[in-house]
Order: structure tokens, then sequence, then C-alpha cells
């Protein structure tokens, strides 16, 4: 019977301990990153290639209007899949003067797809470089087709700070 309380005591000692390790491996920094509001689904305003808008253009979705600069309007067609589309360029086709982006109208979230490295020196400091990707699985064929940027894998990094409670990232605001 001591024996069997001994093991649960010593057993809940290592848990504990596990749990408030300052380590930051890579598994614990994916965590903490997708944790974070930055993470969470949400509509969100996609940036554009040239190609890009240029397809959702020719597809009916958008469409430029204005005299001497032109601005980048979702059409009713487009309605369905973005609720805004914005960017400008010069009249008669000339270059872009904004990026092109488009608001999905359905949520997207970015995953992190790999923690490349973990440096710094100080105990309480550490930049996480990491790969992250949209989740485009919940979105349209359409909007695949018309974005295949959606795809595209990212490089990152974040500062994590140590503090009394666990690590934290500090995302530039």
């Amino acid at each position: 019977m001591k024996l069997a309380a001994l093991s649960l005591v010593s057993g809940l000692a290592i848990i504990l301990t596990g749990c408030t390790s300052k380590e930051l491996t890579r598994s614990k920094a994916k965590q903490l990153i997708e944790a974070s509001d930055l993470y969470k689904p949400i509509k969100r305003r996609v940036n554009l290639s040239n190609d890009e808008i240029s397809e959702i253009i020719k597809s009916g979705y958008a469409t430029f209007g204005g005299i001497g600069i032109s601005r980048a309007a979702v059409t009713d067609t487009g309605r369905q899949y973005f609720d805004n589309v914005s960017g400008m360029m010069g009249g008669f086709g000339g270059p872009a003067l904004t990026p092109f982006s488009v608001l999905l109208a359905k949520p997207i979230k970015p995953v992190v797809t790999e923690i490349t490295g973990i440096t710094g020196d100080e105990v309480s400091t550490k930049t996480v470089d990491y790969k992250w990707q949209w989740d485009a699985r919940d979105q349209p064929e359409e909007v695949k087709r018309l974005i295949p940027s959606l795809a595209a894998v990212h490089d990152d990094s974040v500062k994590l700070k140590l503090y009394d409670d666990g690590w934290r990232p500090q995302f530039p605001k």
C-alpha cells in the first residue's frame, strides 16, 4: 500500500514538473503559435498576385472602375466567394499602384507546417523560425483555383517570452 502511494506521489511530481518546464520544444512552440488569436479561423484578407487578380476579373468576380485610377471592386457574382476586393492600378491598364487583395467570404486560418529552428541565448526569450500555409480545406474549389497562392508555404518567425505561467508568443502589433 505504501509502495502504491509512493508511486502515485512520484508520478504526480514528474507530471507537474514536466508541465512547468522552462524548456521550449518544437512541438510546444507549434502548439503555442497555433493557439494564438492570429491563427484562429476568421474571414481574412489574402494578398493576390497580378495573375490571380487577372483571373478573378476574367472570371467575372471583380471589376475595375474609376477615371484615371482604377479601383478593384467585387461584383455581385463574386460575393459568393469574396466580401471585398481591393487594389488600384493606373489608368488605361497601367501598373498596379497598390497591392491587390481579397477578403474571403469563408473563414480561413493559417497552420504551422514546420518549426525550422529555435534560437536565443537568454533563458526567458527565444526566437522561433517556422513555416506556415493557409488551411484552405473549407474554401470552395473555385477559390482554390483562382488563388493558387493559398497553397504556398511561407517563412516566418516570432519571439516567445517565458512568463511565470509559461511561454507566450510576442507577435508584432
